[in-house]
C-alpha cells in the first residue's frame, strides 16, 4: 500500500484565548496509522517537532500533544491565542 501524509491545521478565529484545546479525527478503515510518525508546529510545513504517540508531557518538545489510540487521532493545546494555529501532520498506509 502507498503511504499518505495527513496535515490537521487547527485555528482559533475567536477573539479571545482559546484553553484545553482538543481535537480528534478517526482514520477509515482503509488506513492505519504507522506509528512514529506524528509531528506538531504553527503550520503544516512548519510541523516538524517530534512527537511521540502519547499526548504531552516533559519529553514533549512543544506545548502541543498528539497521540493515537487505535484509529482515532486526538490533538491538545492547553491554550491557543486569538488567530493562532497549531498543526498535526501524520503518515498513514493505504491498507
Amino acid at each position: 500500500g502507498a503511504t499518505v501524509r495527513y496535515c490537521i491545521l487547527v485555528t482559533n478565529p475567536g477573539t479571545l484565548a482559546a484553553n484545553d484545546v482538543y481535537v480528534t479525527d478517526t482514520l477509515p478503515s482503509s488506513l492505519t496509522y504507522l506509528a512514529g510518525t506524528a509531528r506538531s508546529g504553527t503550520t503544516c510545513a512548519a510541523a516538524t517537532t517530534v512527537e511521540d504517540d502519547n499526548a504531552t508531557g516533559i519529553d514533549e518538545a512543544d506545548p502541543i500533544g498528539i497521540s493515537f489510540s487505535g484509529t482515532t487521532l486526538t490533538g491538545h493545546a492547553a491554550s491557543l491565542a486569538s488567530g493562532a494555529s497549531f498543526a498535526m501532520i501524520f503518515n498513514a498506509l493505504v491498507n
